[in-house]
């Protein structure tokens, strides 16, 4: 959050808050995180309800997975489509989600967890196009936590430096496309970037 802040216009508070979906704090948050390793108990029918309420009505939930193989991925998922009877799908390049800040072509994390060829690794939910829930499996968070001295927790591999770096640029497009939505599918931004993308 305090990368964000310093690298956008957004105000972030640098302290996360724990939250339950059945939180009355709940729809105070556009963008909830949901991160887990393992299986956990399932959602019981008023949690999915008011996830579905808080989705429906503008909200994005981020679940970032350890790997595609951890039980959490799967449950969390069918959780979402369980909510929201809808399913997650492969989310295509071209989306606004990897150009809302930086232009990124697929998520990277502490990882590199994708299934190779034009995959970009992200699967979401959208709702009437706009992105109601996105997954990720390659560890985004564990890429961006410090230890009490300020001391990475975690090397990402293969690419230490590299990837960090396009980690927390795929983290701050996401505070982005939660807070702006598709702002940057305007049209008049197109000749800006790609006028950026010919410098690169």
């Amino acid at each position: 959050m305090w990368d964000a802040k310093k690298r956008t216009a957004l105000q972030t508070s640098r302290e996360s808050k724990e939250l339950t979906f059945l939180d009355d704090d709940l729809f105070r948050h556009p963008l909830l995180v949901w991160t887990g390793q393992g299986k956990f108990k399932p959602l019981t029918d008023k949690e999915r309800r008011r996830l579905a309420r808080h989705l429906r009505y503008g909200g994005l939930l981020w679940i970032d997975a350890p790997t595609s193989q951890d039980p959490f991925a799967a449950q969390a998922m069918q959780e979402v489509e369980k909510a929201l009877a809808e399913k997650f799908v492969p989310l295509k390049k071209e989306h606004v989600l990897f150009k809302s800040f930086f232009l990124l072509d697929k998520v990277y994390g502490r990882t590199l967890d994708h299934h190779g060829g034009g995959d970009t690794g992200v699967r979401a939910v959208t709702l009437s196009s706009r992105l109601a829930a996105i997954l990720t499996t390659c560890d985004c968070l564990g890429a961006y936590e410090r230890d009490a001295f300020g001391t990475w927790r975690f090397e990402c591999h293969p690419d230490d430096r590299r990837q960090r770096e396009r980690a927390f640029r795929f983290g701050v497009n996401v505070f982005m496309y939660a807070t702006c939505l598709d702002y940057k599918a305007d049209q008049v931004h197109i000749p800006f970037i790609l006028k950026k993308r010919r410098r690169r």
